[in-house]
């Protein structure tokens, strides 16, 4: 079995994928053939409305069906269409970044606890610096 209910597959319907590595050709052969399928890269951050979002659209996409897209991926964060040969790229870059500012606040804040800090008045700081940094880039 697929995975994939062709059900799912009406010609009203958009499939929007969110499994790394699966294309858009491989969603779309389990498909009936007037599928829509949109492919999507994001990270946890959508979880508070301020992640980053990277899709590309299948073949049977419409201009209507793109614009129901992008409003419905702006409304957890940033959004930007790719061709879907970036979208390997984008999973590296911006899903997997938020794990590495993990580790640097971690060490910032470990640096401020030993220079005599509450945790919490050193996560705050460094929390607070790497938030101003990425609003000045």
């Amino acid at each position: 079995s697929s995975g994939i209910n062709a059900e799912y597959g009406g010609p009203n319907n958009i499939i929007i994928s969110v499994a790394a590595g699966v294309t858009i050709d491989s969603i779309q052969q389990r498909l009936p053939h007037h599928s829509k399928v949109v492919r999507a890269m994001l990270n946890t951050a959508v979880q508070i409305r301020d992640g980053a979002i990277c899709y590309s659209t299948g073949r049977n996409i419409a201009d209507a069906d793109q614009e129901l897209v992008h409003r419905f991926f702006t409304s957890v964060g940033l959004t930007l269409e790719s061709e879907e040969k970036h979208l390997d790229a984008v999973v590296g870059l911006s899903g997997s970044a938020p794990a590495y500012f993990y580790l640097i606040l971690e060490a910032l804040s470990d640096a401020g606890v030993q220079h005599g800090l509450s945790r919490d008045v050193a996560i705050r700081h460094a929390s607070q610096a790497m938030l101003g940094a990425s609003r000045m880039v």
